[in-house]
């Protein structure tokens, strides 16, 4: 009976270090290469959209901080103090009050 564990591969020809690149492996680097390049310069695309949402972000924050400070100083309120505006009543409340008056008292 013969072992059959064992199959007979050939061995891989092992070329010389200096021996060129074939066609084939050159074409398929250059493609590869290719689609690296397309995927770099996507991301590229969405970093740079992703940029112009962060400026208008922040361009949306600066005008909310623009208009509670002028909330707060229409008040005689320093721009820094911290309220609570209801956004159905526009009742100003002070949360600092509101947790001291829902602290439970011993």
């Amino acid at each position: 009976m013969e072992d059959t564990t064992q199959q007979d591969t050939p061995e891989p020809v092992k070329l010389a270090p200096d021996a060129p690149v074939s066609a084939a492996t050159l074409q398929r680097l250059q493609q590869v290469q290719f689609a690296r390049q397309q995927m770099a310069d996507r991301l590229l695309d969405i970093e740079m959209d992703k940029v112009r949402v962060l400026a208008s972000a922040q361009r949306i924050d600066n005008e909310k901080i623009r208009i509670f400070e002028s909330i707060l100083l229409e008040r005689g309120l320093p721009p820094n103090t911290v309220v609570e505006i209801n956004a159905e009543t526009g009742a100003i409340t002070d949360p600092r009050k509101r947790m001291a008056v829902d602290a439970p008292t011993d």
